[in-house]
Protein backbone atom coordinates (compact mmCIF):
# COMPACT_ATOMS: atom_id res chain seq x y z
CA UNK A 1 0.00 0.00 0.00
CA UNK A 2 1.20 3.43 -0.72
CA UNK A 3 2.61 5.75 2.10
CA UNK A 4 -0.55 8.10 3.57
CA UNK A 5 0.38 11.92 2.83
CA UNK A 6 1.04 13.96 5.82
CA UNK A 7 -1.83 16.28 6.27
CA UNK A 8 0.03 20.08 6.01
CA UNK A 9 -1.54 22.67 7.92
CA UNK A 10 0.96 25.76 7.06
CA UNK A 11 2.32 27.23 4.27
CA UNK A 12 5.93 26.21 3.09
CA UNK A 13 7.57 29.62 3.82
CA UNK A 14 10.39 28.30 1.04
CA UNK A 15 7.94 28.89 -2.20
CA UNK A 16 7.78 32.28 -3.29
CA UNK A 17 4.54 32.92 -2.82
CA UNK A 18 4.34 31.48 1.16
CA UNK A 19 7.33 33.51 1.66
CA UNK A 20 6.09 36.80 0.14
CA UNK A 21 2.76 36.54 1.72
CA UNK A 22 3.97 35.77 5.77
CA UNK A 23 7.10 38.17 5.40
CA UNK A 24 6.05 40.56 2.51
CA UNK A 25 2.61 41.30 4.57
CA UNK A 26 3.53 41.40 8.08
CA UNK A 27 6.10 43.67 9.26
CA UNK A 28 6.06 42.81 12.87
CA UNK A 29 7.28 39.40 11.70
CA UNK A 30 9.50 40.52 9.23
CA UNK A 31 11.35 43.30 11.61
CA UNK A 32 11.87 40.15 14.47
CA UNK A 33 13.58 37.81 11.65
CA UNK A 34 15.64 40.96 10.70
CA UNK A 35 16.49 41.96 13.78
CA UNK A 36 17.71 38.08 14.53
CA UNK A 37 20.04 38.29 11.89
CA UNK A 38 21.08 41.42 11.09
CA UNK A 39 21.71 43.36 14.96
CA UNK A 40 25.12 42.75 14.76
CA UNK A 41 25.81 44.48 11.38
CA UNK A 42 23.47 47.35 11.56
CA UNK A 43 24.52 47.92 14.86
CA UNK A 44 21.09 48.63 17.31
CA UNK A 45 17.46 47.53 17.29
CA UNK A 46 15.05 48.09 14.07
CA UNK A 47 12.03 49.29 15.49
CA UNK A 48 10.14 49.84 12.24
CA UNK A 49 9.84 47.94 8.61
CA UNK A 50 8.36 49.89 5.32
CA UNK A 51 8.54 47.84 2.68
CA UNK A 52 9.95 49.27 -0.93
CA UNK A 53 9.24 48.85 -4.10
CA UNK A 54 10.97 45.22 -5.12
CA UNK A 55 10.87 45.88 -8.89
CA UNK A 56 13.88 47.91 -9.95
CA UNK A 57 14.18 49.19 -13.75
CA UNK A 58 17.74 49.87 -15.19
CA UNK A 59 19.01 52.84 -16.14
CA UNK A 60 18.51 52.23 -19.68
CA UNK A 61 16.41 49.73 -21.72
CA UNK A 62 19.32 47.73 -22.37
CA UNK A 63 20.50 47.25 -18.78
CA UNK A 64 19.35 44.40 -16.64
CA UNK A 65 15.88 45.13 -14.48
CA UNK A 66 16.24 43.07 -10.76
CA UNK A 67 13.11 42.08 -8.57
CA UNK A 68 13.85 41.43 -4.94
CA UNK A 69 11.70 38.85 -2.87
CA UNK A 70 11.45 41.67 -0.26
CA UNK A 71 13.00 45.07 -0.43
CA UNK A 72 12.76 47.52 3.41
CA UNK A 73 14.02 50.46 4.99
CA UNK A 74 14.10 50.98 8.79
CA UNK A 75 13.45 54.22 10.94
CA UNK A 76 16.77 55.79 9.96
CA UNK A 77 16.72 54.52 6.43
CA UNK A 78 19.05 51.53 6.83
CA UNK A 79 18.09 49.59 3.48
CA UNK A 80 17.63 45.56 3.69
CA UNK A 81 17.33 42.89 0.92
CA UNK A 82 16.09 39.78 1.70
CA UNK A 83 16.07 36.77 -0.65
CA UNK A 84 15.10 33.25 -0.28
CA UNK A 85 17.47 31.09 -2.44
CA UNK A 86 16.01 27.53 -3.14
CA UNK A 87 18.45 26.74 -5.49
CA UNK A 88 22.59 27.09 -6.27
CA UNK A 89 23.59 29.40 -9.08
CA UNK A 90 26.92 29.86 -10.81
CA UNK A 91 27.18 33.32 -10.52
CA UNK A 92 25.13 34.20 -7.56
CA UNK A 93 27.45 36.09 -5.37
CA UNK A 94 27.89 38.19 -8.45
CA UNK A 95 24.16 38.61 -8.83
CA UNK A 96 24.01 39.79 -4.66
CA UNK A 97 26.95 42.00 -5.91
CA UNK A 98 24.37 43.01 -8.52
CA UNK A 99 21.50 43.86 -6.65
CA UNK A 100 23.79 45.83 -4.27
CA UNK A 101 25.07 48.05 -6.10
CA UNK A 102 21.94 48.99 -7.57
CA UNK A 103 20.37 49.71 -3.99
CA UNK A 104 23.29 51.80 -3.26
CA UNK A 105 22.83 54.10 -6.57
CA UNK A 106 19.70 54.53 -5.71
CA UNK A 107 19.83 55.51 -2.44
CA UNK A 108 22.45 58.61 -2.99
CA UNK A 109 20.40 61.40 -3.86
CA UNK A 110 20.99 63.41 -6.99
CA UNK A 111 23.32 66.47 -6.49
CA UNK A 112 24.44 65.25 -3.18
CA UNK A 113 28.12 65.78 -3.38
CA UNK A 114 28.82 64.16 0.10
CA UNK A 115 27.63 60.62 -1.09
CA UNK A 116 25.34 60.65 2.35
CA UNK A 117 23.89 57.12 1.63
CA UNK A 118 22.56 54.56 3.50
CA UNK A 119 23.57 51.13 5.14
CA UNK A 120 22.93 48.77 2.32
CA UNK A 121 22.24 45.26 3.74
CA UNK A 122 21.25 42.08 2.24
CA UNK A 123 20.01 39.08 3.53
CA UNK A 124 20.45 35.52 1.98
CA UNK A 125 18.27 32.74 3.11
CA UNK A 126 19.93 29.65 1.15
CA UNK A 127 18.01 26.41 0.98
CA UNK A 128 20.96 24.74 -0.92
CA UNK A 129 24.23 23.33 0.15
CA UNK A 130 26.68 26.25 -0.04
CA UNK A 131 30.58 26.43 -0.86
CA UNK A 132 29.98 29.59 1.97
CA UNK A 133 29.28 26.66 4.60
CA UNK A 134 31.28 23.72 3.49
CA UNK A 135 28.86 21.14 4.75
CA UNK A 136 29.57 22.95 8.33
CA UNK A 137 26.87 23.16 11.11
CA UNK A 138 27.68 26.90 11.05
CA UNK A 139 24.80 29.06 10.44
CA UNK A 140 25.49 32.50 9.71
CA UNK A 141 28.16 34.21 7.82
CA UNK A 142 28.81 37.86 7.68
CA UNK A 143 30.19 39.80 4.84
CA UNK A 144 31.81 42.90 5.20
CA UNK A 145 34.57 45.45 3.02
CA UNK A 146 37.66 44.77 4.88
CA UNK A 147 41.19 45.30 4.38
CA UNK A 148 44.32 43.50 4.32
CA UNK A 149 44.39 44.05 8.09
CA UNK A 150 40.92 43.24 8.48
CA UNK A 151 40.18 46.14 9.08
CA UNK A 152 36.70 47.44 7.99
CA UNK A 153 36.56 49.79 5.06
CA UNK A 154 33.20 50.68 5.17
CA UNK A 155 30.30 49.70 7.47
CA UNK A 156 27.76 50.99 4.68
CA UNK A 157 27.51 47.14 3.32
CA UNK A 158 27.33 43.95 4.11
CA UNK A 159 25.89 40.35 3.42
CA UNK A 160 24.79 38.27 5.55
CA UNK A 161 23.86 34.57 4.55
CA UNK A 162 21.13 31.66 6.55
CA UNK A 163 22.10 28.29 6.06
CA UNK A 164 19.00 26.39 6.31
CA UNK A 165 20.43 23.05 5.37
CA UNK A 166 21.20 21.79 8.82
CA UNK A 167 17.44 21.69 9.41
CA UNK A 168 15.93 18.79 7.49
CA UNK A 169 15.20 17.09 10.27
CA UNK A 170 11.71 17.08 12.87
CA UNK A 171 13.06 18.35 16.21
CA UNK A 172 11.03 19.64 19.05
CA UNK A 173 11.49 23.47 18.63
CA UNK A 174 12.41 23.63 22.26
CA UNK A 175 15.26 21.42 21.60
CA UNK A 176 17.29 24.46 19.45
CA UNK A 177 19.46 26.28 21.19
CA UNK A 178 18.60 30.07 19.90
CA UNK A 179 16.13 32.02 18.25
CA UNK A 180 18.39 32.40 15.47
CA UNK A 181 18.52 28.82 14.98
CA UNK A 182 14.04 28.57 15.55
CA UNK A 183 14.19 31.21 13.21
CA UNK A 184 16.40 28.84 10.78
CA UNK A 185 14.54 25.49 11.59
CA UNK A 186 10.74 26.97 10.84
CA UNK A 187 11.63 28.88 8.09
CA UNK A 188 13.06 25.20 6.54
CA UNK A 189 10.00 23.30 8.17
CA UNK A 190 7.10 25.36 8.44
CA UNK A 191 5.47 23.23 6.20
CA UNK A 192 5.81 19.71 8.41
CA UNK A 193 4.24 21.32 11.98
CA UNK A 194 1.33 20.63 13.12
CA UNK A 195 -2.09 22.30 15.38
CA UNK A 196 0.15 20.67 18.63
CA UNK A 197 3.31 22.78 17.80
CA UNK A 198 1.21 25.92 17.32
CA UNK A 199 -0.79 25.54 20.72
CA UNK A 200 2.35 24.80 22.74
CA UNK A 201 4.24 28.16 21.21
CA UNK A 202 4.85 30.99 23.76
CA UNK A 203 6.89 33.42 22.09
CA UNK A 204 4.17 35.74 20.83
CA UNK A 205 6.17 36.53 17.35
CA UNK A 206 6.49 32.69 16.50
CA UNK A 207 2.69 32.32 17.48
CA UNK A 208 2.05 35.24 14.53
CA UNK A 209 4.20 33.28 12.24
CA UNK A 210 2.32 30.44 13.15
CA UNK A 211 -1.31 32.00 12.54
CA UNK A 212 -0.26 33.75 9.35
CA UNK A 213 1.13 30.78 7.64
CA UNK A 214 -2.14 29.12 8.08
CA UNK A 215 -2.85 27.11 5.32
CA UNK A 216 -6.48 28.24 6.54
CA UNK A 217 -6.49 31.46 5.28
CA UNK A 218 -6.48 30.93 1.90
CA UNK A 219 -9.31 31.64 -0.20
CA UNK A 220 -9.67 29.14 -3.08
CA UNK A 221 -7.94 31.50 -5.82
CA UNK A 222 -4.88 31.87 -3.18
CA UNK A 223 -5.02 28.03 -2.71
CA UNK A 224 -4.14 27.36 -6.52
CA UNK A 225 -1.16 30.32 -6.90
CA UNK A 226 0.23 28.84 -3.22
CA UNK A 227 0.00 25.06 -4.98
CA UNK A 228 1.36 26.42 -8.24
CA UNK A 229 4.12 27.85 -6.46
CA UNK A 230 5.09 24.49 -4.67
CA UNK A 231 5.01 22.68 -7.80
CA UNK A 232 7.40 25.53 -8.87
CA UNK A 233 9.81 24.61 -5.89
CA UNK A 234 9.47 21.07 -6.28
CA UNK A 235 9.96 20.99 -10.04
CA UNK A 236 13.35 23.46 -9.80
CA UNK A 237 14.71 20.42 -7.00
CA UNK A 238 13.23 17.98 -9.03
CA UNK A 239 14.93 19.01 -11.96
CA UNK A 240 18.60 20.10 -10.46
CA UNK A 241 18.89 16.10 -9.08
CA UNK A 242 17.59 14.67 -12.64
CA UNK A 243 19.81 17.01 -14.67
CA UNK A 244 22.70 16.49 -12.19
CA UNK A 245 22.50 12.92 -12.36
CA UNK A 246 22.56 12.91 -15.77
CA UNK A 247 25.47 14.83 -16.53
CA UNK A 248 27.65 13.18 -14.15
CA UNK A 249 26.30 9.79 -15.63
CA UNK A 250 27.22 11.38 -19.44
CA UNK A 251 30.78 12.56 -17.63
CA UNK A 252 31.64 9.42 -16.59
CA UNK A 253 30.76 7.44 -19.43
CA UNK A 254 33.36 9.69 -21.81
CA UNK A 255 36.05 9.86 -18.60
CA UNK A 256 35.76 6.16 -18.79
CA UNK A 257 36.15 5.68 -22.64
CA UNK A 258 38.95 8.15 -22.91
CA UNK A 259 40.40 6.42 -19.97
CA UNK A 260 41.39 3.67 -22.25
CA UNK A 261 43.80 5.88 -23.96
CA UNK A 262 45.23 8.18 -21.84
CA UNK A 263 44.55 5.63 -17.95
CA UNK A 264 41.30 5.70 -16.72
CA UNK A 265 41.63 7.98 -13.36
CA UNK A 266 42.99 10.98 -15.25
CA UNK A 267 39.57 9.70 -18.16
CA UNK A 268 37.58 9.78 -15.53
CA UNK A 269 38.40 13.10 -14.05
CA UNK A 270 37.88 14.80 -17.26
CA UNK A 271 34.33 13.44 -18.20
CA UNK A 272 33.56 14.68 -15.04
CA UNK A 273 34.42 18.11 -15.31
CA UNK A 274 33.24 18.09 -19.08
CA UNK A 275 29.47 16.80 -16.86
CA UNK A 276 30.09 19.30 -14.86
CA UNK A 277 30.11 22.19 -17.66
CA UNK A 278 27.19 20.94 -19.37
CA UNK A 279 24.91 20.66 -16.05
CA UNK A 280 23.85 24.00 -16.06
CA UNK A 281 22.31 23.47 -19.78
CA UNK A 282 20.66 20.73 -19.00
CA UNK A 283 18.75 22.26 -15.75
CA UNK A 284 17.34 24.38 -17.54
CA UNK A 285 16.24 22.62 -20.40
CA UNK A 286 14.42 20.41 -17.91
CA UNK A 287 12.93 23.07 -15.97
CA UNK A 288 10.98 24.67 -19.39
CA UNK A 289 10.25 20.79 -19.89
CA UNK A 290 8.88 21.11 -16.58
CA UNK A 291 6.23 23.89 -17.60
CA UNK A 292 8.54 26.54 -15.28
CA UNK A 293 7.92 29.81 -16.47
CA UNK A 294 10.81 32.04 -17.66
CA UNK A 295 10.56 34.86 -15.32
CA UNK A 296 11.04 31.84 -12.33
CA UNK A 297 13.54 30.31 -14.09
CA UNK A 298 15.83 33.48 -14.89
CA UNK A 299 15.19 34.49 -10.65
CA UNK A 300 16.49 30.96 -10.12
CA UNK A 301 19.39 30.97 -12.32
CA UNK A 302 20.56 34.53 -12.85
CA UNK A 303 20.52 34.11 -16.68
CA UNK A 304 19.50 36.57 -19.35
CA UNK A 305 16.22 36.70 -20.40
CA UNK A 306 17.91 36.13 -24.27
CA UNK A 307 19.63 32.78 -22.74
CA UNK A 308 16.73 31.66 -21.15
CA UNK A 309 14.77 31.71 -24.65
CA UNK A 310 17.96 30.39 -26.46
CA UNK A 311 17.20 26.65 -25.09
CA UNK A 312 13.57 26.71 -25.06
Amino acid sequence: MGQTRKTEYYLDLRTDYGFKRVFGENPDILKSLLNEFLHEVIGRKITDVVYLQTEMLGFSNKEKRIIFDLYCEDKIMNRMIVEMQRAEQEYYESRMLYYMGRSISKSVKRGDLKYRMQKIISLHLLDYKSVWFNNSDELVRTIQLKDDKNKIFSEKVAIVLVNLCNFASRKRTIELPSLRHKWAYLLKNMQKMTLKDEAKETDPIFKRLYEESRLSNLNEEEMEEYKKSVLEYQDVQDAIECASKRSEARGMARGEARGEARGIKAGIAEGIVRGENNAKRAIIAQMLENGLSVPIIIKLTGLSEDEVQSLS
